[in-house]
């Protein structure tokens, strides 16, 4: 199924009118070839004939309308070339979230911004992919983290995510006074990435849970065992001292669980391998307060670029913050 299916017809535009009958109303008039050629020659690569077309049909979603790309706006052209732009001297470090799909390190020059929420967040089309990649894959490029996940191995692919959000209701649509705006039921696109990118499988899966973990998500057991769906919602831990001091040393391998993971506090006196901090690529936050940590740890948090702070209370005292 391609993106056009017929000559007036375009699959995004479709499944917009299905619950915005008047949307092309709100959306930008349709850009020019010759302002489409302008672009690729800019950065040096054809765009993907589906991608062309989506333009051709119209340059981004218009101030009426926000949200079209799953609650990021889409970009016009203009606004894409500048981002492109300002993109090529930033100091982006990029690690793929998936193994050998994404380039890794600097931004490149095959990397299309298309929607952003308006924050330092986009997503991108991505014409420069690594050897296990597709030339057209959507990836994310998030202010918040230097990993950057395949949302969608094409264009069509990630329309059809678009597609199965408004039919599901993850995707609902609020009539303002001055704006129709396109939302996430759960907020923010990126802040489910992770685990939007997990096959099915991995999501409806059970895991075996004991100690102070089956203590820890006890609202969430089902014999002894915990979905992978449930660990993915988990945004914050905290591990106090009194809970974990019922089971001696509290194992932290269990975090790898927890692809969404944003904010870690640990009050407890014993506690086993912090080398997994390095495992834990949505961190964001770390407060240790506890007799645990080594100072030998700090190697392990010096090679952490996720983190935005990290506060550690114990034999010594520590302040190290990321910028």
């Amino acid at each position: 199924m391609s993106v056009f299916h017929a000559k007036d017809d375009c699959r995004l535009i479709r499944i917009l009118k299905e619950y915005i009958p008047d949307v092309e109303d709100l959306l930008n008039p349709a850009a020019g070839e010759a302002e489409i050629t302008g672009v690729e020659e800019l950065i040096g690569f054809r765009f993907p004939d589906e991608f062309k077309n989506l333009y051709l049909r119209h340059n981004g979603e218009g101030d009426q309308v926000f949200g079209v790309m799953s609650g990021l706006s889409w970009m016009n052209l203009q606004s894409a070339a500048a981002a492109w732009r300002g993109f090529q001297d930033s100091a982006y470090d990029i690690v793929s979230g998936r193994a050998d799909a994404v380039k890794e390190g600097e931004y490149r020059k095959g990397w299309v911004p298309f929607a952003e929420d308006g924050g330092g967040s986009f997503l991108v089309m991505d014409l420069e992919p690594a050897a296990k990649g597709s030339y057209g894959q959507i990836i994310t490029l998030d202010r918040n983290s230097d990993i950057s996940y395949v949302l969608a191995d094409s264009l069509e692919q990630f329309f059809g995510f678009i597609e199965s959000g408004f039919r599901n209701g993850e995707i609902r649509v609020t009539d303002g006074e001055e704006v129709m705006l396109i939302e996430r039921r759960h907020g923010h696109l990126f802040d489910d990435v992770a685990a939007l990118t997990q096959s099915d499988n991995e999501t409806n899966s059970l895991i075996p849970v004991s100690g102070f973990w089956a203590a820890y998500f006890a609202e969430e057991m089902d014999g002894g065992y915990i979905s992978a769906a449930a660990l993915s919602k988990q945004r914050m831990v905290f591990i106090k001292a009194d809970a974990a001091g019922k089971y001696g040393a509290v194992s932290l391998d269990f975090l790898t669980r927890m692809p969404n993971l944003k904010e870690l506090i640990i009050h407890a006196a014993e506690i086993i391998n912090y080398d997994v901090f390095k495992q834990l690529p949505s961190l964001t936050k770390l407060v240790i307060g506890g007799k645990s940590f080594k100072e030998s740890g700090c190697t392990v948090l010096a090679v952490l670029g996720e983190f935005k702070g990290t506060y550690l209370n114990g034999p010594f005292i520590k302040r190290f913050v990321q910028t």
